[in-house]
């Protein structure tokens, strides 16, 4: 008995099935929640195993695992941007990033006023 070993051959007719699943299911997912964007994954992973038949010979025999995965997300963007007059700094105590207002010669006037620099 030969087998041709395609993704049309015998060997493959439950991952082409289980994909149909998926993508079946997939598909619905995405219309009845009004989902724009997915994804259908199908992997087949192959291993080699040395067995031996009942006259003693040793032949390869392929090993075939396949999973088929779906997804339909929604995607969720939120943008923003922060682009105030901050200067950031380390924390010398505590390490942390601390956002200050840049250095300029009014606030050297007030520090130097106000004795603290």
């Amino acid at each position: 008995m030969e087998n041709k070993v395609c993704l049309d051959g015998a060997i493959f007719e439950e991952f082409k099935s289980d994909f149909d699943t998926v993508l079946k299911d997939t598909l619905t997912k995405m219309l009845k929640n009004g989902i724009p964007e997915g994804s259908v994954t199908g992997k087949i992973k192959i291993s080699l195993e040395t067995r031996t038949n009942d006259f003693g010979v040793p032949y390869l025999a392929p090993i075939f695992e396949h999973k088929v995965s779906g997804a339909a997300t929604q995607k969720l963007d939120l943008t923003g941007t922060t682009d105030d007059e901050f200067c950031l700094e380390t924390d010398a105590e505590s390490g942390d990033f601390i956002l200050n207002e840049p250095e300029s010669a009014q606030t050297r006037m007030d520090d130097f006023a106000a004795g603290r620099r």
